[in-house]
C-alpha cells in the first residue's frame, strides 16, 4: 500500500526525486503513521516506570491481576516487534521514568505575563513528567494565578467562583495533549495567561479531512491511543462534545465564547472578563433542559442517593466530570439541591 501511495504522491508532484522528509510528511498526513503507535528504538524496560503504571491503573480502575505486559497490550501501549514485546510512544508518554530524556517537546509550558503581550514574563513553568501529571500541573498553575470571587448563600462554607471555569480549562488542556502533532519537535503546548485572556495552543494544524468549520462539531483523533488511555481513566469522553461543553460553561459563567484560530497551531482563547458587546443576556425562565440533563433528573427522582460515579456508569456515555457539569446546571436552575454530606447525603428533586 505504501508503494502505491508513494507512486501517486510523486505522480501528483511530477517529481520523481521527492525527499525522504516529503515522503514521510505525506504518509503522516494521510494518517497511515501515528506517533502514538510507533515503536521507539531506545525505550527499554529500564526506562519504564512501574510506579507510574500502577498509579494509572488505580486512576482507571483497572485490576493488576494480569501480567503488566498483557495489560499494556490491552491498553494499546505495546506491540510485538521481531519476536519481542516492545513499548510504543503511548507507553513512553504515560509511563517513562524520565520523559524529557526521550521527548523534550512533549512539554507543557505555562507562562504568566504582565499586560496583554509577551514583553514581561512574571512566571514560567515547564512540565514534562508524563501526560497525566503534566495536565494536573498545568491546571495547578492556572489555579494559582487566576482570580477567585466568593459567594455566601447562608451556609457555613463560602462558595469559590473562579474567573474562568476550571472544567472548561481542563478540557482545553486535555484536548491540546490528545490532538497535538507530536511529529513537530520544535514546539510545545503553550498555556499563556495575560491580563485580559488565556491562550492554550497546541502544535499542528487540524487533521486532514477536518475543516475549521467542522471544529467542535466533528471529532477526528490524531492520537487515538492517547485518547483511549485518558478515556479509560474517565478524563475525556469519546463523543467529541468537548468544545460544545466548554462553550456552554463559558456561557453559564457570563463570559464571551471561546475564540479559535488555526495557524499551524490550534489556539483557544478564553477571555477573562465579559466584553461589553458580548455580555451574557438573561435567559427566559422556561429555558428548555437538555436531554442528558433530563435523564440525570429522572435517575435522581428514582434514586436520590446516586453518586456522580454511579450516574456516569448508568448513563454510559458521560464521564464523572460531565455528570458534575449537568448537576451544577440543575442546581443553578433550582431543580435539585443537596441534603447532607457529599458521601452520605441525598439529592432533593423539585417535582
Amino acid at each position: 500500500m505504501y508503494q502505491k501511495m508513494l507512486y501517486l504522491y510523486r505522480l501528483n508532484r511530477k517529481n520523481l526525486t521527492s525527499t525522504r522528509d516529503e515522503i514521510v510528511t505525506f504518509i503522516k498526513n494521510e494518517g497511515k503513521i501515528r506517533f502514538d503507535e510507533m515503536l521507539p528504538k531506545y525505550f527499554t524496560e529500564d526506562d519504564f516506570s512501574p510506579a507510574k503504571f500502577k498509579e494509572y491503573l488505580g486512576e482507571a480502575g483497572i485490576s493488576a491481576i494480569l501480567p503488566h505486559e498483557q495489560i499494556l497490550r490491552n491498553l494499546g501501549a505495546c506491540d510485538w516487534d521481531k519476536g519481542r514485546l516492545a513499548y510504543n510512544n503511548t507507553a513512553v508518554l504515560f509511563f517513562a521514568r524520565d520523559l524529557s530524556h526521550h521527548y523534550r517537546h512533549a512539554t507543557i509550558t505555562c507562562a504568566l505575563y504582565k499586560g496583554t503581550d509577551k514583553v514581561t514574563v512574571l512566571d514560567r513553568k515547564d512540565f514534562n513528567d508524563d501526560i497525566m501529571s503534566d495536565i494536573n500541573n498545568a491546571m495547578m498553575f492556572l489555579k494559582q494565578n487566576l482570580k477567585l470571587r466568593y459567594e455566601f448563600d447562608g451556609s457555613l462554607a463560602r462558595k469559590e467562583i473562579p474567573e474562568l471555569p476550571y472544567e472548561a480549562l481542563r478540557e482545553a488542556i486535555i484536548n491540546a495533549v490528545v490532538h497535538r502533532d507530536y511529529f513537530q519537535k520544535g514546539a510545545n503546548i503553550m498555556v499563556e495567561l495575560y491580563d485580559d485572556r488565556l491562550e492554550i495552543s497546541s502544535p499542528g494544524s487540524l487533521p486532514k479531512g477536518l475543516a475549521p468549520s467542522d471544529f467542535g462539531h466533528k471529532s477526528m483523533r490524531r492520537n487515538p491511543n492517547i485518547a483511549d488511555l485518558l478515556q479509560r481513566a474517565q478524563w475525556i469522553e469519546k463523543m467529541g462534545t468537548g468544545i460544545k461543553r466548554m462553550q456552554e460553561m463559558m456561557d453559564e459563567a457570563g463570559l464571551p465564547p471561546i475564540d479559535f484560530s488555526f495557524t499551524g497551531f490550534v489556539t483557544l482563547t478564553f477571555w477573562r472578563y465579559p466584553k461589553p458587546e458580548a455580555r451574557k443576556k438573561p435567559k427566559p425562565a422556561n429555558e428548555p433542559v437538555g436531554k442528558m440533563t433530563l435523564q440525570i433528573l429522572d435517575l435522581l427522582r428514582n434514586n436520590p442517593a446516586l453518586t456522580r460515579a454511579e450516574l456516569s456508569q448508568l448513563l454510559g456515555s458521560i464521564s464523572e466530570e460531565g455528570v458534575k457539569y449537568h448537576l451544577t446546571k440543575l442546581k443553578r436552575k433550582g431543580l435539585i439541591k443537596r441534603q447532607g454530606s457529599d458521601i452520605k447525603g441525598v439529592w432533593i428533586v423539585d417535582n
